[in-house]
């Protein structure tokens, strides 16, 4: 996995798979993961579409697992697809493979896949074109990055592959810091031994209905 908290080096050896033209593109989509003057579901929505124009993908989704799959992120050019939100069954999600195993899947051709072939993505979509990245925030890998695209490739390039990986990473780095600022929160506006909103969180909420 490339590295997720600094842009990528035209010299360094994780980016030997990278042209010029992707340490640029790589470069400016780090400085959007970066940018602070937005909110954190719009600065994902944001890197997700670049990152899939960068790509040349139709959809780019970005899923989290628990006892069911949600896309909590999309993002695509095929309507209806995927909604964001929607919620489905372990056995129903493309991403369940990469997420039990913990490692990429890269698929040019679903239609010759052996569990994939039958998805309705491909039978009734045209989905041909298959990557799933498992993105890590912290200690724990429960999201998973995935790029959807009609249109077949002869195969899945190295260089979009290593590209993919650093974008993983600075979703990763994004989502484990976001959850970490949500639990800080949590802990500052709730009392230790009850588990109840303290006072703090009380003056808070009237300071927000009084400027409603």
């Amino acid at each position: 996995m490339l590295l997720c908290n600094a842009p990528p080096d035209a010299d360094s050896p994780d980016s030997a798979k990278l042209s010029g033209e992707h340490v640029a593109r790589l470069n400016a989509l780090w400085k959007l993961s970066i940018q602070q003057d937005i909110s954190e579901p719009e600065r994902i929505r944001a890197m997700l579409d670049r990152a899939r124009c960068m790509l040349g993908m139709d959809a780019a989704v970005l899923g989290e697992f628990g006892k069911f799959y949600t896309a909590r992120y999309v993002v695509s050019d095929l309507p209806g697809l995927i909604p964001e939100g929607l919620s489905q069954p372990l056995e129903k999600v493309m991403c369940t493979d990469v997420f039990r195993n913990g490692e990429s899947l890269h698929v040019a051709d679903l239609r010759v896949h052996p569990r994939l072939s039958a998805h309705p993505f491909v039978r009734e979509w045209g989905v041909n074109v298959y990557s799933g990245v498992p993105v890590q925030t912290g200690n724990e890998t429960r999201w998973v990055l995935a790029f959807l695209r009609k249109n077949l490739v002869p195969r899945v390039d190295e260089a979009d592959i290593a590209q993919m990986e650093l974008i993983a990473g600075w979703l990763g780095n994004t989502l484990h810091q976001d959850a970490q600022r949500a639990l800080l929160k949590h802990i500052a506006l709730t009392d230790s031994l009850t588990g109840l909103a303290n006072r703090r969180a009380a003056e808070e909420k009237l300071q927000v209905e009084k400027l409603g």
